[in-house]
């Protein structure tokens, strides 16, 4: 296994300064670093959608992680398809590709088709179900065939957990023994819970892009329900929309935009509770995040939630309509036994479950690498 080359290609569109301008690059660098670190890989070579302006960030990787850009500034979709044949020396000394999300799959397919290199398939919950669930039929119809094709044929399908995994099974009757299940760290020694930060009062956080699944539109109403603040952290499409949407309802919502991952701790402890109201997920990082935070959770009681939050132990379920989330909020304001137990549990299962350590070490696995 010390001998094998790793190429990870980013999603389409991602590079490493977009990575720095929505504040996570330290976060996933710190990942990419501890594969050759943690599991015996001999170089890691990163294919980035971005130009000249990712060399800056070369200084930030050792040795043994090689940057390659799309110097010709080709658009995401045609970089995609010419990757493999404008690195073609590159890949061809490769062991095996892998992609950090789906949507980096078509250059990692070209590769295993070929150069016959082994595929691994990183991904989170299957996108085309919570299309359907959303009513966005059209990009279903595309994802779906896309799914069935590139499940069947990667070698290795890596997945955060078992909704994901039982999900693809029934959806495209992907084999057991291709599918690994390896969780998203998260920096317990960046996120923990702080008493020296003073809460305030009844405001429930949201981290996390502003896009139709994230089901805003309930959020606002179930907090504005509970008679709180909403402080929504991050950045999307829907914004303008929400914010003229908050104002319609008379809900007291502060959005904060971007929020840089190291500073993200700060704004968690602030608020007293953290909500996501999703209609679907794959592993959230940022309710994680929360949770390990020590704050008090409510999630949705749908895939990629319910397979984290155990309700009544380390959280709260509840429905996506707006009075279950407001019910959900009450739930734990009404009981302080209750809510302190939630952010108890909360830290201490992030700990025990989402170390990097313990990721690396399923990350080591000969079958997965071999």
């Amino acid at each position: 296994m010390d001998q094998k080359t790793l190429g990870i290609f980013f999603t389409k569109n991602v590079s490493l300064k977009l990575w720095d301008d929505i504040g996570i690059l330290n976060r996933e660098l710190k990942f990419i670093k501890a594969l050759p670190e943690k599991t015996g890989i001999k170089k890691v070579v990163l294919f980035s959608y971005g130009g000249k302006e990712d060399l800056k960030y070369k200084k930030l990787l050792p040795g043994n992680i090689e940057l390659v850009i799309n110097k010709l500034r080709l658009s995401g979709f045609c970089y995609a398809l010419l990757m493999p044949f404008l690195h073609y020396k590159k890949i061809k000394k490769l062991d095996i590709v892998r992609t950090i999300q789906f949507r980096g799959f078509i250059p990692a397919l070209t590769a295993k088709i070929l150069l016959s290199k082994k595929m691994i398939l990183r991904c989170g919950f299957p996108r085309a179900r919570g299309l359907k669930r959303t009513g966005r039929y059209f990009r279903y119809v595309i994802y779906k065939a896309a799914e069935s094709v590139v499940f069947r044929l990667a070698d290795v399908v890596v997945l955060t957990d078992a909704g994901a995994k039982k999900c693809i099974q029934e959806s495209y009757g992907t084999v057991d023994n291709k599918i690994f299940l390896i969780p998203n760290y998260i920096d317990a020694d960046l996120f923990y819970p702080s008493d020296k930060i003073e809460k305030n009062e009844n405001e429930v956080c949201f981290a996390g892009r502003l896009s139709p699944v994230k089901n805003l539109h309930n959020l606002i109403d179930g907090v504005n329900i509970f008679n709180g603040k909403l402080k929504i952290i991050g950045t999307g499409k829907m914004e303008e929309e929400l914010k003229k949407y908050a104002r319609e309802k008379g809900a007291e919502v502060n959005f904060m935009g971007r929020v840089d991952n190291e500073k993200l701790p700060e704004e968690l402890r602030k608020s007293e509770y953290f909500a996501l109201s999703s209609f679907s997920e794959g592993q959230p990082k940022a309710l994680l995040e929360a949770m390990a935070c020590g704050l008090p959770v409510i999630g949705t009681d749908v895939p990629g939630i319910k397979t984290i939050i155990k309700d009544g132990v380390n959280g709260i379920l509840c429905g996506t309509d707006s009075k279950s989330i407001a019910h959900a909020l009450n739930k734990l304001k009404l009981n302080a036994g209750l809510k302190d137990k939630i952010a108890c549990n909360a830290r201490k299962y992030v700990k025990e479950n989402y170390s990097l350590e313990k990721v690396m070490k399923l990350e080591k696995n000969e079958k997965l690498l071999g």
